[in-house]
């Protein structure tokens, strides 16, 4: 019995031999000259960036992002960063959420 369960954990920690391109791998190493990222007009106070990150199915993805610098860092010179998906256009909660989020750090 003990040397059947030794068996199992050998075989469950053996990695594959080899890793099958395909789905997502094959399309994450697609070239794609669709990227873009600009600074963008500011926000409510806040910095705005611009990004096209790929192109799926003929569509372009883009997307908007907000960052909030806090008012008076706690550890100046940090490289810490939080990131806050809302799925859409933030709203005043959402801005609310991060300045609280990022005047913490």
């Amino acid at each position: 019995m003990l040397a059947l369960l030794i068996a199992g954990i050998a075989l469950a920690q053996t990695p594959p031999a080899t890793t099958r391109p395909g789905g997502l791998l094959a399309y994450v190493n697609q070239s794609d000259d669709t990227y873009e990222a600009r600074i963008g007009e500011p926000y409510d106070g806040c910095t705005q960036i611009q990004m096209t990150s790929h192109t799926w199915r003929g569509i372009p993805w883009k997307h908007r992002i907000v960052v909030v610098q806090p008012e008076k860092p706690l550890v100046p010179e940090s490289d810490l960063g939080y990131l806050h998906i809302t799925g859409g256009d933030p709203n005043a909660a959402d801005l609310a959420l991060a300045r609280r989020i990022a005047n913490l750090s």
